[in-house]
C-alpha cells in the first residue's frame, strides 16, 4: 500500500515536471532521460503513466537531469537504514 502512494507520487511529480518543459525541449529531454537511465521509450512511458514504478537509481538520474534544466531536484533519496 504504501508503495503504491509512492509510485503515484513519483509519477505525478515526474508528470507535473515534464509539463513544465518547453514544448521544443520536451523530446529531447525525454530521449535524454531514455539515454541516461538506459531504458526504451515505452519504459519511459509506462513509468510516466504509473504501470510501473520509477527505480531509485533511475530517480538519481533524473533528478540530475532536471539539476541541469530547471535547478531543482524532483525526487528525495534518502539512504536506505542498516
Amino acid at each position: 500500500m504504501e508503495e503504491e502512494k509512492d509510485t503515484r507520487r513519483d509519477v505525478t511529480t515526474l508528470r507535473a515536471w515534464l509539463d513544465t518543459v518547453p514544448h521544443g525541449e520536451y523530446s529531447n529531454i525525454r530521449r535524454r532521460i531514455c539515454e541516461e537511465c538506459f531504458i526504451k521509450k515505452s519504459t519511459l512511458q509506462a513509468w510516466i503513466q504509473a504501470k510501473v514504478s520509477i527505480p531509485m537509481r533511475a530517480r538519481r538520474d533524473i533528478n540530475r537531469i532536471t539539476m541541469e534544466v530547471s535547478g531543482y531536484e524532483l525526487f528525495v533519496i534518502q539512504p536506505k537504514e542498516i
